[in-house]
């Protein structure tokens, strides 16, 4: 429980499950290069900061969302850098294993799985990559340590997947959003093996129909890598950032009472999103950035069954 920043006994809800890793535990730690078998990345230097800002976007922001802010829980693994940027990331320091990261998505799910209504979000921020054409995995801050390329890896599908309505979970979350902040490339390694295994998050629950409204944005688009600046937050998350702050609002037809008359729904998001990213990492390449965030956006696979307000 000690990645639960904030809970509030609300039904319906909002459920967040935020993760940030900068410092990989089997890196190399003087960022000049990577060995084979660490598939050649380099440690992070703004993935942390930006699921701190992401968190904290949405515990400051609580009232306006669509349903009130239930749960939110972050995962952070910082870089030196990113603590010097916000001293406040080394209290909410306690790892992003594979393991951290199997009990809190098994609390998220419970959380979000309280009410039909509830909305469930899921940011990840740090390495990626594309396992093989149709599977990309993300990488946990044990990386690079026993069973297998993958053994400390979770299979982005598997999660979604894993999130549906089931026998065991009736009342799931049918509002979905997943933004996936990492590369996707496919590094020449891989072609050694025929589809290394990822590690087993858990099983996706037999169903019979899929009614959620699930949207997916990827901050890259399949064999592409990304940038970020040293200290700061990812191109993508600012992207986001400011879409949810101004540039994705439109006026709502029906103000709702004791609101602003502005929302985001998942369409304005999606509209607007994508050019953002692509401005922003124009600025952070010429800027000499680390070769880790995207220069474009990737959604899939639906719209979602309503708006949503932020």
């Amino acid at each position: 429980m000690m990645n639960l920043i904030y809970k509030e006994d609300v039904k319906p809800g909002f459920h967040a499950l935020v993760v940030g890793v900068s410092a990989y535990s089997n890196l190399p730690s003087n960022n000049v290069g990577g060995i084979e078998s660490m598939l050649g990345l380099r440690q992070l230097q703004s993935t942390a900061l930006t699921a701190y800002r992401v968190a904290n976007w949405l515990v400051e922001r609580r009232a306006y969302l669509h349903v009130p802010l239930a749960s939110c829980r972050l995962l952070v693994v910082p870089s030196k850098a990113e603590m010097a940027a916000e001293p406040r990331l080394a209290d909410l320091v306690h790892g992003c294993t594979f393991d951290h990261f199997y009990q809190a998505a098994i609390e998220w799910r419970r959380d979000a799985s309280s009410h039909a209504d509830n909305f469930a979000l899921f940011y990840f921020a740090g390495h990626g990559a594309q396992r093989s054409r149709h599977s990309h995995v993300m990488l946990m801050q044990d990386f690079g340590s026993a069973g297998g390329i993958f053994g400390k890896a979770v299979e982005t599908e598997q999660l979604i997947d894993g999130m549906v309505p089931s026998v065991d979970f009736q009342s799931m979350a049918l509002t979905q959003l997943y933004f996936i902040d990492a590369c996707r490339i496919r590094p020449s390694i891989l072609r050694k093996y025929d589809k290394p295994a990822a590690g087993a998050l858990w099983d996706p629950p037999d169903f019979e129909r899929d009614d959620r409204a699930v949207s997916v944005f990827h901050a890259a688009t399949a064999g592409r890598t990304a940038y970020g600046r040293k200290g700061e937050q990812t191109g993508f998350s600012a992207a986001l950032l400011q879409c949810l702050n101004r540039d994705a609002a439109e006026a709502e037809v029906k103000p709702t009472p004791g609101r602003s008359g502005w929302r985001v729904s998942i369409h304005s998001l999606a509209r607007v999103l994508e050019p953002n990213v692509m401005r922003l990492s124009a600025a952070i390449k010429k800027s000499a950035a680390l070769p880790y965030r995207t220069s474009r956006n990737r959604r899939h696979p639906a719209l979602p069954r309503r708006p949503s307000n932020h």
